[in-house]
């Protein structure tokens, strides 16, 4: 059940990585300060891993995993 949720994440991080010369040209910074998109992404995904796992143990792994995956499929459209 968990393995197209793998699959998903790593397409979207396989996705960010050609993204900062993009994102460089597009708003004039650095390369440094663009890399800063991708390093703020996996920080992100560390913290919110770590507060659903706690959250699955109190209220439930099925519906962490299904509210997770709502969240993120919603953003990934929107982006």
């Amino acid at each position: 059940m968990l393995g197209p949720v793998a699959l998903l994440v790593m397409y979207t991080e396989v996705m960010l990585m050609p993204s900062p010369p993009s994102i460089q040209a597009e708003f004039g910074v650095i390369p440094a300060e663009a890399s800063w998109v991708l390093s703020v992404y996996l920080i992100l995904c560390t913290i919110s891993a770590t507060v659903l796992g706690s959250l699955g143990d109190m209220y439930g792994k099925k519906k962490m995993l299904v509210l997770a995956l709502s969240i993120y499929s919603v953003a990934v459209t929107l982006t």
